[in-house]
């Protein structure tokens, strides 16, 4: 039984970690977009992709 849980232990702490990474990857990205700086370097296109990439994080990464 204990290494069931400790199995099921880090199994959770991945998902969680990637929900977090997502998360700050998209709080990078809106800054970047509301400072200009991406339209700046013709890089609007991240805004776009992150908006496409939303719904599946919240089913998959959920």
């Amino acid at each position: 039984m204990l290494g069931y849980h400790t199995v099921a232990n880090t199994k959770n702490r991945r998902e969680i970690s990637w929900v977090y990474i997502f998360y700050a990857v998209a709080i990078i990205i809106l800054i970047l977009h509301f400072t200009g700086w991406l339209k700046r370097n013709k890089l609007e296109w991240i805004v776009l992709v992150l908006a496409v990439a939303t719904f599946p994080a919240v089913i998959f990464l959920k």
